[in-house]
């Protein structure tokens, strides 16, 4: 369902910021279904500063990030 309504696959890195009892684990297997990768921050994203998100995101070289 990811492929077709967020136009991600093979060679993507999906990441979606939420607890893990919402729609995370749908979405991780979504994304591995269609051939992307995905990428998961566990624990606070504004830790230490409001930058560490959008740090962790160039990190990991997310190219689909909802």
């Amino acid at each position: 369902m990811g492929a077709l309504m967020q136009d991600f696959g093979p060679g993507d890195r999906y990441f979606f910021f939420s607890t893990t009892a919402r729609m995370v684990w749908n979405r991780v297997v979504a994304s591995l279904l269609s051939g992307a990768g995905f990428a998961i921050l566990d624990g606070d994203p504004t830790y230490p500063n409001l930058a560490a998100h959008c740090k962790f995101v160039a990190e990991t070289g997310v190219t689909h990030w909802v």
